[in-house]
């Protein structure tokens, strides 16, 4: 949502955008969406096995 509305607002001031411009705009974004699917994957798939690993261990 929020990036539709930057794009829009850099759409509005100027409509000769450049490819560019338009990049640098979401590129924070796209990389705040990026480090949340990387976090979820650690938290989901590759840290719980791991930790189970490492409880099973540490009972022995």
């Amino acid at each position: 949502m929020f990036t539709i509305v930057k794009v829009s607002m850099l759409f509005k001031s100027d409509s000769n955008i450049k490819l560019a411009d338009l990049y640098y705009t979401i590129l924070p974004i796209l990389s705040g969406i990026g480090a949340c699917l990387v976090a979820m994957a650690l938290g989901f798939w590759i840290f719980p096995p791991i930790r189970r690993i490492l409880s099973v261990k540490k009972d022995l």
